[in-house]
C-alpha cells in the first residue's frame, strides 16, 4: 500500500500550474461529494449536519488569540458566519486536494488508487480529532461527547468519503480529458 504514495521521481518535485489546478479540482469535488453524503445521511438517519458557521467563528477568533469556542454557551451563529464556513470549508478540501498530490504525486490523478485515497481520507480526520473537536469543547478525538464512540466513527466516516471523492474525482478527470 505504501507504494501507491509517491514515486522516486515524483519526490521534490514542485507543483506545475496545472498539478495544482488538479489538486484544487479534486479537493473541490471530495468536498463536494463528502456534502452530499451528509445530506443523504441527514436525510435518512437523521444524523445533524455540521455546521461549517462554527468553524468560520473559530477560525475568525485565532488571530486574536482565542482558540477555542463553546458553541452550546455562544451566541447563535449570523447568516455571514455560515455562508463563510462553507467558503472555508471548501477551501480546506482544494488544500487537502493539493496535499494529497504532493504527496502521491502528480502522476496518481491519471491512474489513481482507492488504496491511497481512502488512506489519505483517513488521516485528514487527524485534523478535526486533533484541532477541531478539542477547539469546539469536544475533547481530543471527541472524548467529551455524550457518545465518542459514535463520533469518532462518524468523522472517520465523513472522512473516507471525501478520500473516495478524490478517487471519484481523478476518475472524472481521466474521463473529461479523454
Amino acid at each position: 500500500m505504501l507504494g501507491d504514495f509517491r514515486s522516486r521521481s515524483d519526490r521534490g518535485v514542485a507543483m506545475s500550474a496545472p498539478v495544482l489546478a488538479q489538486g484544487l479540482v479534486l479537493g473541490l469535488g471530495a468536498s463536494l461529494i463528502m456534502d452530499i453524503w451528509a445530506v443523504l445521511r441527514q436525510r435518512i438517519t437523521g444524523a445533524n449536519m455540521l455546521d461549517y458557521g462554527w468553524i468560520m467563528r473559530w477560525a475568525a477568533g485565532l488571530p486574536a488569540g482565542r482558540f477555542s469556542l463553546s458553541p452550546g454557551r455562544e451566541g447563535p451563529l449570523l447568516t455571514r458566519e455560515r455562508v463563510l464556513g462553507w467558503g472555508l470549508h471548501y477551501v480546506i478540501g482544494m488544500g487537502y486536494g493539493v496535499g494529497f498530490l504532493w504527496i502521491v504525486g502528480a502522476g496518481w490523478v491519471l491512474s489513481p488508487s482507492l488504496a491511497s485515497a481512502l488512506i489519505f481520507g483517513v488521516a485528514s480526520s487527524l485534523a478535526p480529532f486533533l484541532i477541531l473537536q478539542p477547539a469546539m469543547g469536544r475533547g481530543l478525538f471527541a472524548s467529551a461527547t455524550p457518545k465518542p464512540w459514535h463520533a469518532r466513527f462518524q468523522t472517520l466516516l465523513n472522512h473516507l468519503v471525501f478520500g473516495a471523492g478524490l478517487y471519484v474525482m481523478a476518475l472524472v478527470w481521466i474521463w473529461a480529458e479523454g
